[in-house]
């Protein structure tokens, strides 16, 4: 008989947030933050690293207010909370992005409230817990990490590998799914290894811009970052970096934006006045025509939408009101007179992130942290009519994925993603076969994060993020040569998320 899996520990999920706030996945660091303080309400340091990855001010001040209410002599947080009051004054336009390091990539928007439950247990123990802090000797204890992670050093050219060459189809809607657990699978197991090719610090020189005639466009979150370091105007471009227009209604800030194939529509996420995360689809070529899903059942913290090859339909991840974890949903009905339909793709106890169709729209690729459960965050590749799930990596806790998308080449079945390896403090861009018959490969490298990998359209080139010049920046990653070219060179914030035909 199977005997039921050991809950995890909050030592357990508070070491699991920590690694995905360091890799920049503050959704899942808040999910398992917010999870060891459900256990433990008296962690100062879950208290801690929740201030890193909550969205708003008043989000960290509470957070930084319990930590010193907790321990009243944490001076560390006493001054972060004194700086969090000194910016409380609305943000001024000009002022610089805020230094934090890694923006929040292989990750999504965290949720725009605290989970009031917790903020009720600790007001409940307050009292107890300031006479206990004040009588406790803590200057023997190691002090948590800080809230705000300094910027990546910079760097010149990266080592990469080149590795060897390896229509859209509506999927037929099918039953609601089961809840439970995939079916595993034996996927290949994968050991880092060193870098063959040493990697050299130098100046922050851009790198030569990539060449001329690449097919497509681009989209970016691009300009000044005030406040949630996600939120930016959201911008298209050409895979050169020219012909920029800013394409967010009234210019507002989004996150998370994906083009469709068609090139009609723009799907982002938008945080509202109420601090909502909403699914929202803008008509490219009728400005002022947007789609919101409203319908039943509602959806909160919707997030990473992606396209189906034929522009039909988009997968996204969201938390119904009956659950405590995100899910996989796809819905359809964007145009005038049709009539909007949603699937649950995924009900299990994973956070799901991250979903890219495969080129047929059979599939759904998407990472899943199963550390609420005792797990670890693998890949993962959903049938959409079976509604069977295999994984695709099992490598543990020796690779953390994030962030992947299926290759249209049908001539290179690859997936590509990013990922940090365990003990790394920066992310690397992967590759894996779909079928999963290898291990992952690591091709792109540098001493800085490496974020967001998308193929280009006819899956030659792929387009990332990287810090690796003292600034976030777009690259472009040309496989058959392995030479890598720099998009964006501004002063302000650039990532891209999606390269569309």
């Amino acid at each position: 008989m199977t005997q039921p899996e050991t809950p995890p520990s909050a030592d357990d999920l508070l070491r699991r947030g920590i690694e995905a706030a360091q890799s920049g996945d503050r959704t899942t660091a808040r999910h398992l933050l917010e999870q060891a303080l459900q256990i433990d309400q008296r962690s100062e340091k879950a208290w801690f690293w929740l201030a890193a990855v909550v969205d708003s001010v008043d989000e960290k001040r509470i957070c930084l207010g319990n930590v010193i209410m907790i321990n009243p002599l944490n001076d560390r947080a006493r001054r972060l909370l004194e700086q969090l009051e000194r910016q409380a004054a609305p943000a001024a336009e000009g002022t610089p992005a805020p230094e934090n390091g890694e923006p929040a990539p292989a990750t999504p928007a965290p949720p725009g409230t605290l989970n009031m439950a917790l903020i009720v247990g600790v007001l409940a123990v307050i009292a107890l817990v300031i006479v206990i802090a004040l009588l406790l000797n803590r200057s023997g204890e190691s002090e948590p990490e800080p809230v705000i992670v300094p910027p990546a050093g910079q760097i010149a050219a990266q080592p990469t590998r080149t590795p060897g060459a390896g229509g859209g189809v509506p999927a037929t809607p099918a039953a609601t799914p089961t809840p439970g657990g995939p079916t595993r699978t034996p996927v290949p197991t994968w050991t880092p290894a060193p870098s063959a090719t040493p990697l050299n610090r130098g100046p922050a020189t851009p790198l030569a811009p990539p060449p001329t005639g690449l097919s497509g466009r681009i989209v970016m979150r691009s300009g000044l970052v005030l406040g949630d370091e996600r939120l930016q105007p959201i911008v298209l471009a050409a895979p050169d970096g020219s012909q920029m227009r800013t394409v967010s209604e009234g210019g507002e800030r989004g996150t998370a934006p994906a083009l469709s194939p068609d090139g009609r529509y723009l799907a982002y996420i938008e945080l509202t006045s109420t601090r909502e995360q909403i699914l929202k689809v803008l008509r490219l070529d009728r400005p002022g025509a947007a789609w919101f899903w409203g319908g039943t059942p509602r959806l909160i913290f919707q997030d990473m939408p992606s396209w189906s090859p034929d522009s039909t339909w988009i997968v996204f991840t969201a938390t119904s009101f009956n659950d405590q974890l995100p899910d996989l949903y796809r819905v359809t009905g964007f145009g005038e007179g049709q009539i909007p339909a949603l699937e649950r793709l995924t009900q299990d106890n994973a956070i799901e992130s991250w979903p890219s169709f495969s080129p047929d729209g059979s599939q759904v690729v998407y990472a899943a942290d199963r550390s609420p459960s005792g797990g670890t965050t693998e890949l993962r590749v959903l049938d959409i009519a079976s509604r069977q799930v295999r994984d695709l990596t099992g490598n543990g806790d020796a690779l953390i994925e994030s962030s992947p998308d299926w290759s249209p080449n049908p001539n290179r079945p690859f997936i590509v993603f990013h990922a940090r390896e365990a003990g790394a403090e920066h992310s690397d861009i992967y590759w894996v076969r779909a079928d999963g018959s290898q291990p992952p490969e690591k091709i792109i490298a540098s001493d800085a994060s490496d974020i967001h990998p998308r193929f280009s359209p006819d899956g030659r080139f792929i387009l990332f993020s990287s810090n690796r010049t003292g600034n976030w920046d777009v690259f472009v990653y040309e496989i058959a040569s392995g030479e890598t070219f720099q998009v964006t060179t501004a002063t302000t914030v650039e990532i891209a998320h999606d390269w569309a035909p």
